[in-house]
């Protein structure tokens, strides 16, 4: 019986800890929420604008034209809801496609001729963006755009970090190690 309960014990430490670790999203069309064409952002203040144009039309829709820019709206009606404000953004002109964790919303430039955005729902999570726009949009030759930057945001005012759960699980993974430590020790 005490094989039992600190094999037990040690699963469940494990799981709990192991629970926490972060993960990269792969993109898929799950998370993509849709596309800014022409558009050629001159500040966080511009692109804030697209990613709110963007995430409070209907789902789907478009290509809805405003102030020049086309806006279309993926299939995705469950993510992108409310807004985003520049207090939070952090902007990556390096042409790198690492996308650090921590973020809601991700919105990727891509350059060329009538290129645009690409906006994208994270979650949270780490990613790995494409740098390329082939598979959203090509040019005329054929071939996609190289990426420019990206910027990636949280929601307004309204986001409240999530640090309560895996603190719980981190307790509880430590109480299980606890408990399979005194089992051990009879």
């Amino acid at each position: 019986m005490k094989k039992i309960i600190t094999t037990l014990s040690v699963i469940i430490a494990c799981a709990c800890f192991l629970g926490t670790s972060a993960s990269a999203l792969n993109f898929t069309s799950a998370e993509f929420l849709g596309i800014i064409e022409t558009g050629e952002p001159a500040s966080i203040a511009n692109e804030v604008g697209y990613v709110n144009t963007l995430l409070a039309q209907a789902s789907p829709s478009g290509p809805t034209t405003i102030s020049g820019h086309n806006y279309t709206r993926s299939s995705n009606p469950d993510l992108g809801s409310g807004s985003v404000s520049d207090t939070d953004a952090v902007k990556d002109e390096s042409g790198g496609v690492s996308v650090p964790a921590g973020y809601e919303y991700l919105l990727a430039k891509y350059d060329g001729p009538n290129a645009g955005d690409v906006l994208w729902y994270l979650g949270g999570a780490a990613a790995t963006i494409p740098a390329n726009s082939f598979g959203l949009w090509v040019n005329r030759g054929g071939t996609g755009y190289g990426i420019s930057h990206f910027t990636v945001f949280n929601p307004g005012d309204n986001h409240v970090p999530d640090g309560g759960m895996p603190l719980v699980m981190l307790g509880t993974a430590l109480t299980g190690l606890g408990v399979v430590r005194r089992f051990v020790k009879r």
